[in-house]
């Protein structure tokens, strides 16, 4: 950065022009700041900067290679709406016909350009109309990926789907209304401008008239609504309709579902049926899909009338041959027979004859309803079981044989299987890399199998800190999609000062669990660091930072004003915690007489050199003079004398060696200097023409430098700010106004679009056109500063929705009422505490203590 003075006046030029295959002419600058003035409603702009981007790149794509990722490029389209947004329906038609020709864009969006351009082009031109276009519409537009019933079974139904705003959505409202009576749950956004959804969604017997709302942060609202009528069952005389899908506006995306707990209204049963007709594919599809969805949580025969069991014998009323259906109740009933096995061999003959008797009511409907015959040795092996819990001393598998029906075309002398006694299934665990029983170490390791016949579904580990009595820090749970008989896992651990207890549990898809537990103990280092600038056990993904400012220099001639502002600011926001808290033994700092050319040299040359590792990022900030000596350019430092900057100052040549020094393959330089051209005060001011000498060396494979100006143009510095423009920018960005995808995450990526924009409209509206430079490439996205209070949000989010869903699974099981839960849920979704719910969801007493005494008035 630099000022104006009569000295600076009589020397040579102080600029440095970056690369010329810089970003600064490429297809995507247009793009961007086309979708920018699309936003404001500048359709003017929008549509010149459209036209320039596809005369750089007229093929759009669905993921464009640029800088460091792929973005999607979709101009004839966005020109199209542009247009109508202008009013100017012809060349809205044409750009609209153009985008469909290509068929890269959103063929919905496509299709309503085309239908809104047609229904005018098709009346009398009069005044010219100026019709909304549906990119621009300001509401949210819901699109729903689930085909909607007209009529169903089951007390429950999942609705997915997506919903866009262009301000962010803030919040969906999901209303029930039945018989007049209405449920009504809000459920908070991320407030992006797509959410996906996953609702599940309460069902009366009778008419359910149901209405989605998403409300976006500006307070417009989009809704959908629709109707399903719940039936008693699927018996003759009724009919389940086929599904129907709603119209949507926009392109159904893939859906990433994410759970949403469930309310339910106090409403009353009105059975409604329908004339009898023949059973279609759709109406069996409907249910096939309700029942595996049922079958995958294992609702097998609980809760009532939203179970496997049921829904799949309602497919076989409908479809008697319909061979999933049967096979699905047959791995029902082999499953309770497994689980009761199981209990029986551990003794614990409770659950064993709950299981058993489940098994019977499965396996007795497949041999009397389905002539299942293969049902028999398991029917009587079961029977066995229960005698011999009833009566354990001598059992009678006699009289048990007599009372199961024997079909007439098998042998009355068959003699019945003996009964099996299984073996332990519990999983196994087995470490496969080896653990010390004493280490220095602040993380750990775990690797290792879980083993079980069945299958295993998830692996838990949790951490036991010292002298905490139990108390155990959980780790993530490592599940996967599919049942695994060898299922490996890999957890790094963080261990405390002195004995860390680890347990490790695995669980199978009977719900049997296997245990290891291992002890290490942790000690503490007794020598502190000799040298602060050595970092003895590097730690990977750390972030370093050299930021330099200077204003007062040794030559009084040649002082600025902002320049330490800027380099503070920046120091500021690294080690500020709420956003990202770097260590401030991570960062240094030189500021006027602290940056001397010895000093920068030791902080990038040695100091950088020896902390930063090959999967570390390194920042290198920089405001302050920059000058041309012959064919070089200078770092003018501190000290450093104008008329002998060879001697004195740092070359371009030097600074490009100390980086290669660094390990890192991530080095980010940031330039608010002279090399940029001079910074103004007063808007009128000009400078020389500049001394084109690209700094090629400051970029790399991995490496970016971004600069406040293109070399040729003015940097700008406003009062209002205190900052130069550049950087001022470049700060607000790092406080999380660059996090275009709102995901609590300030990337390399997203700063460079967020201050390239910012810095061109706040320099051209002050009268001095001044455009940042990107210099370099990288293969991914960078993190540079992440948002506390969002990740914060999310993980209060991620515990509220487990709570919620622990207290649906009550209501499901039945064991808590309608009113209570209803209650309940209001109460966590209020964030107030009460201690028999806080007890009940922890699993400190059961629902029957928490029913007696659980009030809603407290």
């Amino acid at each position: 950065m630099c000022k104006r003075s009569p000295f600076l006046g009589s020397i040579a030029a102080i600029v440095c022009v970056l690369a010329s295959f810089s970003f600064a002419a490429e297809w995507h600058d247009f793009y961007f700041d086309a979708q920018q003035a699309s936003k404001q409603k500048n359709w003017e702009k929008a549509i010149e900067l459209y036209k320039k981007a596809i005369e750089v790149e007229p093929e759009p794509s669905a993921g464009k290679r640029f800088g460091m990722g792929k973005r999607r490029y979709v101009p004839y389209i966005e020109l199209g709406l542009a247009y109508l947004g202008r009013g100017d329906i012809d060349s809205a038609h044409h750009a609209c016909m153009q985008s469909k020709e290509k068929g890269v864009a959103p063929s919905k969006t496509v299709e309503q350009c085309l239908k809104v351009t047609s229904k005018f082009l098709g009346q009398p031109q009069s005044s010219s109309p100026t019709p909304q276009a549906p990119h621009t519409t300001v509401a949210p537009v819901i699109t729903f990926t689930t085909a909607i019933p007209a009529e169903t079974i089951p007390k429950h139904f999942d609705l997915k789907g997506v919903v866009r705003g262009s301000h962010g959505i803030k919040e969906l409202k999901l209303t029930v209304e039945n018989l007049g009576l209405a449920a009504i749950t809000t459920f908070g956004m991320q407030k992006k401008d797509k959410e996906d959804f996953w609702i599940t969604i309460p069902l009366d017997f009778g008419k359910n008239d149901v209405t989605l709302e998403a409300v976006d942060v500006k307070g417009y609202t989009g809704k959908q609504m629709f109707t399903i009528v719940r039936q008693t069952s699927t018996a003759q005389g009724q009919e389940v309709l086929p599904a129907t899908t709603p119209i949507s506006t926009d392109q159904a995306p893939e859906v990433l579902p994410t759970a949403i707990p469930t309310q339910k209204a106090l409403q009353k049963e009105t059975p409604a049926s329908r004339p009898t007709s023949t059973p279609t594919p759709t109406q069996v599809k409907q249910l096939l899909l309700q029942a595996d969805s049922y079958f995958d949580r294992q609702w097998f025969l609980t809760p009532q009338e939203t179970n496997a069991f049921d829904t799949y014998k309602a497919v076989l009323q409908l479809a008697p041959e319909n061979r999933h259906a049967r096979e699905r109740l047959h791995t029902i009933a082999q499953t309770y027979k497994r689980w009761g096995d199981n209990h029986f061999t551990d003794q614990d003959y409770e659950k064993a004859q709950t299981y058993y008797q489940r098994h019977l009511t499965i396996a007795m409907y497949l041999l009397e309803e389905l002539d299942d015959q293969k049902q028999l040795p398991a029917i009587r092996q079961t029977q066995e079981q229960l005698v011999a819990i009833q009566s354990p001393p001598s059992p009678t598998p006699t009289e048990v044989i007599a009372a199961v029906p024997t079909p007439v075309h098998q042998a009355e002398s068959t003699p019945p299987p003996s009964p099996a006694i299984h073996a332990d299934r519990r999983p196994s665990i087995k470490l496969t890399m080896p653990v010390p029983e004493e280490t220095d170490q602040e993380t750990l390791t775990l690797e290792g199998v879980a083993n079980d016949d069945i299958g295993v579904t998830t692996v838990n580990i949790r951490v036991e800190k010292p002298g905490t009595k139990g108390l155990t820090l959980v780790l993530d749970r490592q599940n996967h999609s599919t049942n695994r008989k060898a299922f490996d896992f890999q957890k790094l651990v963080s261990l405390f000062p002195g004995s860390n207890i680890i347990h490790i549990e695995a669980v199978d898809t009977t719900g049997q669990t296997g245990h290891h537990t291992l002890q290490i103990h942790r000690k503490m280092t007794s020598h502190p660091k000799e040298n602060a600038d050595v970092k003895s056990v590097p730690h990977r993904n750390d972030l370093y930072a050299v930021i330099v400012g200077i204003g007062q220099y040794q030559d009084e001639r040649l002082n600025l004003r902002f320049t330490v502002n800027d380099a503070q600011g920046l120091y500021d926001i690294l080690t500020n915690p709420l956003y990202g808290g770097v260590p401030k033994d991570h960062i240094k700092l030189l500021l006027n007489e602290e940056a001397t050319d010895r000093n920068i040299k030791r902080a990038i040359g040695r100091w950088l050199s020896r902390q930063a590792q090959e999967d570390d990022t390194v920042l290198i900030y920089y405001s302050g003079h920059g000058a041309p000596e012959g064919r070089d350019t200078y770092w003018v430092t501190y000290n450093a004398d104008i008329d002998d900057l060879y001697t004195t100052a740092l070359n371009n040549s030097d600074i490009a060696d100390m980086l290669d020094r660094i390990h890192s393959r991530r080095v980010i330089t940031f330039l608010d200097s002279c090399y940029s051209a001079a910074t103004v005060i007063r808007k009128n001011q000009t400078r020389s023409v500049p001394t084109e000498i690209p700094w090629k060396k400051f970029a790399g494979e991995g490496r970016v430098t971004i600069s406040a100006s293109d070399g040729k143009e003015l940097s700008l510095e406003l009062e209002e700010y205190r900052h130069g423009v550049f950087t001022y920018y470049l700060l607000e960005g790092l406080k999380g106004q660059a996090d275009s995808n709102a995901d609590g995450i300030v990337e390399v990526d997203e700063i460079w679009d967020y201050v390239k924009y910012q810095v061109k409209e706040k320099s051209r509206e002050a009268g001095n056109p001044q455009t940042p430079v990107f210099q370099g490439a990288i293969t991914a996205g960078i993190p540079l500063t992440y948002n506390k209070e969002h990740f914060e949000k999310k993980q209060h989010e991620k515990a509220l929705q487990a709570r919620q869903e622990t207290l649906a699974n009550f209501y499901e099981q039945g064991v808590i009422e309608t009113e209570t839960f209803i209650c309940a849920l209001n109460i966590l979704n209020d964030g107030t505490s009460n201690r028999w719910l806080d007890d009940l969801l922890a699993g400190k007493i059961t629902p029957q203590l928490f029913n007696r005494f659980f009030r809603c008035t407290e």
